[in-house]
């Protein structure tokens, strides 16, 4: 679980922010909501004052998915689905009215004392 996570300065968040405003953000205060979760994802808002190298501050409010590794039937690689279309780094619209969530960072990191792969993404 993500509570368990230093967010003060972390640079995953340093990165996203950075991708998001796109300046260098050089520190972030943030607060951790939780929002969902489910069998396969926890799913926050964070929000915070980010602060670029000009000491600049700015209001953000980005949403923290951690999804679980998780394989459906004969479909081995079904969790990373939604990870691929992150990474795609497109701003998709599926209709005229609906499109994919901009991605401002996508991780895969395997888990040391599980045997889960966990992704996230901020955005």
């Amino acid at each position: 679980m993500v509570e368990n996570i230093d967010f003060l300065n972390n640079p995953d968040l340093l990165k996203a922010l950075s991708t998001k405003f796109k300046e260098p953000i050089i520190s972030a205060t943030s607060d951790l909501k939780f929002m969902q979760g489910g069998t396969v994802a926890q799913v926050y808002l964070v929000t915070g004052i980010a602060h670029n190298d000009m000491n600049v501050a700015r209001d953000y409010k980005i949403v923290l998915k951690i999804q679980n590794y998780w394989e459906r039937p004969n479909d081995t690689h079904s969790w990373r689905r939604e990870y691929d279309l992150y990474t795609l780094n497109k701003d998709l619209h599926l209709t005229s009215k609906l499109h994919i969530p901009r991605c401002y960072l996508a991780l895969i990191r395997k888990a040391v004392f599980k045997k889960s792969t966990d992704t996230g993404c901020l955005n």
